[in-house]
């Protein structure tokens, strides 16, 4: 089996495997009993005293649409129950999740409070996002029951489109116990995403690779946060206050792991152009909290950067890029998730898809890791060539540590490591040493070259340069190579005895003090 195979074969199983641990939990709640109340009468509050919901004040809305936001308002809704839930031995529970603080009635009876309503910021006393009371059995009977809600809220930082989130009767459960049971497939990738962001954290620790894994371990370290935050709720009861700061992190969350999305593939596939996309996402991200709604802004900063993504990945999938097609695949599914299943894409959806994201760019990841070290073991081998055979040319050489030069009939002698570098001109050729003095010679390089030490490479046609005095090379991918003496002066090197000039830069380093 391949590797890649392999990786498919993992892929596939943890995908069928977080299904299949989803599907007891939904069974689950089917034997239970539970009403979700969708529709309510809403009436301003004039005093502490309970409104007249027939009056031409009150108005029926959707609940989604209730606001208690800097106001007190009395809300009264109808539960239906049947003969056989009433004579259940299992007690009733009403569950409410609003950002308000509320007292609860129950066929007139009040059954309990959550904080205390007030007029003012001052007066009201801060409730839980959300909470649980018990219905008394005596309370309860068959056919219409009604539910009647007196809220308020005056400490929220600012205003939400839809601060008043669920209102139903169920049996009664531990705190969370309910709403965990839709949180499961999403914790079960919690550990991909530590295992994930701990391993590509330490495999980029201190490297400066061209593709850096680091993104990967931010994706990862995004994704986990943003289920930590979205699953709080059901773990931890809060102040309704604090709501808002949960969603901040959610959103703040999401826009992290779209950047390091966006910038990883950037990088990985397209390069040369990966400021340009990142740039786009920042955009994006900012546009995002421009709209009314955090589930909203969420969506779009995720949505916005798959469809960045896409524009990544296309070109090179057409072009056969390894690694390309299958996280084009991995990405088109994050996108089409988001368009069909946009009610729990934030709640469930999202983290399996970024886990097998991830999954997916990991088994890349070590598809290149792979690559590179062979290619770095290959260079490790040549390097060590290259060193033996100039040790092995140095050894050879006679060590001559003077130089005859002849001019105008008259023959000096120059001590070869005070020579910088000799360049043809014509029929003659230019000697300058390290003190910046030059000799005319009536010789040719061919002829020089042969009588110099190892330490002098001709790097080009027309020059040969001694490397212990040479301060830096300048190798660009393209244009002009140059080498850059401790004296200022730039000499060409040729595209031939590049390599050549790097091995023997590193060799010769030591730099001669003497001038002539």
């Amino acid at each position: 089996m391949t590797y890649g195979a392999y990786m498919m074969d993992r892929l596939i199983g943890f995908v069928v495997l977080l299904f299949a641990l989803a599907l007891p939990a939904t069974a689950q709640d089917a034997t239970r009993f539970y009403h979700m109340v969708r529709s309510a009468i809403v009436c301003p509050a004039n005093g502490a005293a309970m409104p007249d919901f027939n009056g031409p004040q009150c108005k029926a809305q959707n609940t989604d649409r209730i606001d208690p936001q800097n106001r007190v308002i009395w809300v009264r809704a109808t539960v239906d129950l049947s003969e056989d839930v009433v004579q259940q031995a299992k007690p009733l529970a009403l569950y409410l999740g609003a950002l308000a603080s509320s007292e609860i009635y129950w066929n007139g009876e009040r059954i309990g409070a959550n904080g205390a309503p007030g007029n003012s910021r001052q007066t009201e006393k801060v409730g839980l996002l959300d909470v649980a009371l018990f219905v008394p059995h005596t309370a309860v009977k068959a056919g219409d029951n009604t539910i009647t809600l007196r809220m308020a809220n005056f400490h929220s930082l600012i205003k939400l489109r839809s601060p008043f989130h669920y209102l139903y009767i169920a049996h009664a459960a531990p705190y969370g116990a309910r709403h965990v049971q839709h949180y499961i497939p999403a914790l079960l990738t919690s550990g991909a995403f530590v295992l994930a962001a701990l391993y590509f954290g330490m495999i980029s620790f201190g490297k400066d690779d061209e593709v850096s894994a680091v993104f990967i371990a931010t994706m990862a370290l995004f994704a986990g946060l943003q289920l930590f935050f979205e699953s709080l709720r059901v773990f931890v009861p809060y102040a309704y206050p604090w709501q808002i700061w949960r969603l901040l992190a959610i959103s703040g969350c999401a826009a992290g792991f779209s950047i390091s999305m966006v910038v990883y593939l950037a990088k990985r596939f397209l390069p040369q152009r990966w400021r340009f996309f990142s740039s786009a996402t920042l955009g994006l991200v900012c546009i995002a909290f421009l709209i009314p709604g955090f589930d909203y802004k969420t969506l779009f900063i995720l949505f916005g950067a798959s469809c960045v993504a896409l524009g990544i990945l296309v070109l090179p999938a057409i072009t056969n890029a390894p690694g390309a097609r299958a996280t084009l695949l991995a990405v088109s599914a994050f996108f089409v998730l988001i368009l069909i299943d946009r009610q729990s894409f934030l709640d469930r959806s999202f983290y399996l898809m970024a886990a097998i994201l991830i999954m997916v760019l990991f088994a890349d990841q070590a598809r290149l890791l792979q690559r590179i070290t062979r290619e770095r073991h290959d260079l490790q081998i040549r390097a060590k060539a290259l060193s033996k055979a100039l040790a092995q040319s140095t050894k050879d050489e006679p060590k001559s540590t003077r130089l005859a030069i002849k001019t105008r009939g008259l023959t000096d002698y120059i001590e070869t490591n005070t020579i910088a570098r000799l360049s043809g001109a014509d029929d003659y050729v230019e000697l300058t040493t390290i003190g910046g003095k030059t000799f005319l010679l009536d010789d040719s390089l061919n002829a020089l070259q042969k009588r110099l030490p190892s330490s002098f490479l001709r790097v080009h046609r027309s020059h040969i340069i001694n490397m212990p005095h040479v301060q830096q090379l300048k190798m660009p991918a393209r244009g002009l190579r140059m080498a850059v003496l401790k004296s200022g002066d730039e000499i060409p090197v040729s595209r031939r005895q590049a390599a050549r000039a790097v091995k023997s830069l590193e060799i010769f380093a030591a730099p001669q003090e003497n001038a002539l």
